[in-house]
């Protein structure tokens, strides 16, 4: 039996196993029935553009990302060493926004040093309808504490968000999640901030199930677990 013999519903479950570069070059325009699947049948296309060279970046968003919008359920972006501008170039690019993905179920931002463009972010994940998880890991944003403030709200407000991790550097002598909001959805929190002898203040303003701490401390990680069952303040 041949790859192309193989039912639709296995075709399907294996291309899940292929980044989105990977199902267009193996894939597209081997015959009508894959290209049918590929372009029309298959809804789980995840956009990576971490450790991706400039090139290939251009590519994706020329050739492939125009194909997929409605069928991209994860994205992932990254201002590492190889890729110092990717998010930048990515929420302002001139041929579509990040609010188009209107399936989007995940997006994950790794480090950002940019308070505008988190905030710009944070605005277009308010109008994606299945936006459930939410990563930002090691961004180093400088932000008072009327920026947080304004930041959390936007957060607490996201209408479908279950899944949260916020690892932030916002230098800042308190690490508050102080929020006149209190989320509806939101089920899982993790938070991981270098405090070291800072103070620590929380009002935690949702309702449910679990939420994980982890800050580091001269040296040492402290991390706490809990579970809500009502609206709870802790300082």
């Amino acid at each position: 039996m041949n790859f192309t013999s193989l039912p639709n519903a296995i075709i399907l479950n294996l291309f899940e196993y292929f980044s989105l570069t990977e199902l267009f070059q193996y894939f597209s325009d081997l015959n009508s029935r894959l290209n049918k699947l590929l372009y029309y049948e298959f809804q789980k296309f995840h956009l990576d553009l971490r450790s991706l060279s400039k090139r290939e970046v251009n590519e994706i968003y020329q050739n492939y990302i125009p194909s997929i919008i409605n069928q991209n359920i994860s994205i992932h972006l990254s201002n590492d060493y190889a890729t110092p501008h990717q998010i930048q170039s990515f929420i302002s690019h001139d041929d579509y926004k990040l609010r188009q993905f209107l399936h989007l179920q995940s997006i994950s931002i790794s480090n950002l040093q940019c308070k505008q463009t988190l905030d710009k972010i944070i605005t277009e994940c308010s109008n994606l309808p299945y936006l459930t998880h939410l990563t930002l890991i090691r961004c180093n944003i400088e932000m008072n504490e009327s920026d947080k403030q304004h930041f959390y709200n936007q957060i607490w407000n996201l209408p479908k968000l279950k899944y949260c991790h916020l690892n932030i550097d916002s230098h800042t002598r308190t690490s508050s999640l102080s929020s006149a909001v209190i989320s509806k959805s939101l089920k899982y929190l993790t938070v991981k901030s270098d405090i070291f002898n800072h103070s620590i203040k929380y009002h935690v303003s949702w309702s449910r199930e679990y939420v994980r701490t982890s800050f580091k401390k001269s040296s040492k990680f402290i991390s706490i677990k809990m579970r809500f069952k009502r609206l709870y303040k802790w300082k």
